[in-house]
């Protein structure tokens, strides 16, 4: 059975698809945390061009994301896409956990430097908390093209 995120309500096929077009993207790679045979937390990420981040985000994330690997002479972006944590195993540190297993494999990938660029939901401030405690920092920027209210993060 698949579950659609809990702000939405999906039909199978839907999330069939969504999943589809995620794993799809470039760059790919996922992380999984289990609890007695079942997954009970994800993290996954991709790395986007900068026509990717445009096509999907718009240009001011583009061009903020521009700008940066121009000023830190860094040129891999990735795309942090989501973090999560079934409801029955939050609060346990398998969100933390998961970043800090994300954030060691892009240590060890790109030693030479990485900017990772991720979307976060204002009013879940759990999540928000957990990114700045790791590093992350606020950009400004709304990228999000949905009606839930959202910013993007960086860490350099």
């Amino acid at each position: 059975m698949l579950v659609p995120p809990w702000h939405e309500t999906l039909s199978d096929e839907e999330v069939t698809q969504r999943l589809n077009t995620t794993m799809a993207k470039s760059g790919f790679t996922s992380f999984t945390s289990e609890k007695g045979g079942r997954i009970v937390g994800a993290l996954w990420y991709d790395t986007p061009s900068l026509d990717d981040l445009e096509a999907e985000r718009r240009k001011p994330l583009r061009n903020f994301a521009a700008d940066l690997q121009e000023k830190t002479g860094i040129g891999t972006l990735v795309w942090k896409r989501e973090v999560m944590v079934h409801p029955d195993s939050q609060g346990q540190g398998i969100a933390s956990s998961l970043r800090g297993a994300f954030l060691t494999h892009l240590g060890e990938k790109y030693p030479t430097g990485v900017i990772v660029l991720t979307r976060m939901r204002e009013d879940n401030s759990g999540i928000v908390r957990l990114a700045e405690k790791h590093g992350f920092q606020k950009t400004g920027i709304s990228p999000s093209i949905s009606k839930t209210r959202s910013f993007s993060g960086i860490l350099v």
